[in-house]
């Protein structure tokens, strides 16, 4: 409510006068209930290492931003807020604060972790229950570079930057229905495994972005990985460590009721 909102960003307020000062860490990748100061003005970045498994996020002070006393925006106008951890994991939190994030930290995701959230992904339902998902979990960064080359090639795109955002993980895609190939329902089971694996991702701490692009160097990326003619490619998912947290409001939801 409007309390509890008030309340909060006070405490961020006062929480920036000692991020400035001091790094204050919070308790681990899937609880912040006692993160009170774990956005001055600036990003979410992990300590060096794993600890029991979960990543220990700290508090760093922002030297590229605009800050006012709600928001803060840099060069590129990215919004970021204060607010990244979902109170207690509950799914509505979850959907609500979860946005794709375009700038990642250089932290590496260690493939138990990729694989705990592909299973995520792989419990969305599907056509028939044809659980059709074949993932590539990319982290090889000379590959993740050559894939997008080929997107900006096949795009006409002279942009520098990475259409991965430099991200040090990429989940591509596929879905096999044999020999069915154009299977009508291929695209809608990718997508909701996407959200699954979206949504699951963000309450590790971790976040994501759909990369549509990716599909304009489908070929490519099939030589590159070595997929099948079977499978259908679905789309390209950035994962990682975000060094930004975006804010997007969302328009009231247009519904005709019948």
């Amino acid at each position: 409510g409007m309390k509890e909102c008030v309340v909060c960003w006070c405490t961020v307020l006062a929480a920036c006068v000692a991020c400035a000062l001091a790094a204050s860490s919070c308790s681990s990748y899937t609880s912040c209930d006692t993160c009170t100061a774990n956005a001055g003005c600036g990003w979410y970045a992990p300590t060096s290492g794993v600890t029991n498994g979960k990543y220990v996020w700290s508090c760093v002070q922002g030297t590229e931003f605009e800050c006012t006393d709600t928001v803060c925006k840099n060069t590129n106008n990215y919004l970021y807020t204060h607010d990244h951890c979902p109170a207690n994991n509950a799914v509505s939190e979850v959907m609500r604060q979860r946005r794709a994030i375009r700038k990642y930290l250089t932290t590496p995701i260690p493939n138990n972790v990729l694989a705990d959230i592909i299973t995520m992904g792989n419990w969305a339902p599907s056509a028939m229950d044809g659980e059709p998902w074949r993932w590539y979990a990319v982290s090889n960064q000379q590959i993740i570079s050559d894939i997008s080359d080929a997107v900006k090639v096949a795009t006409n795109s002279t942009d520098s930057a990475s259409v991965f955002y430099d991200a040090p993980a990429v989940f591509f895609l596929f879905a096999d229905y044999g020999d069915d190939s154009t299977h009508q329902f291929q695209d809608v089971d990718g997508a909701l495994a996407i959200q699954n694996v979206l949504l699951y991702a963000y309450s590790l701490g971790l976040s994501t972005c759909p990369v549509g692009y990716s599909r304009d160097a489908e070929d490519y990326i099939r030589q590159v990985l070595e997929v099948p003619d079977t499978f259908h490619f679905v789309l390209a998912v950035t994962i990682g460590h975000p060094a930004m947290t975006a804010t997007h409001d969302r328009q009231v939801a247009w519904v005709e009721y019948v």
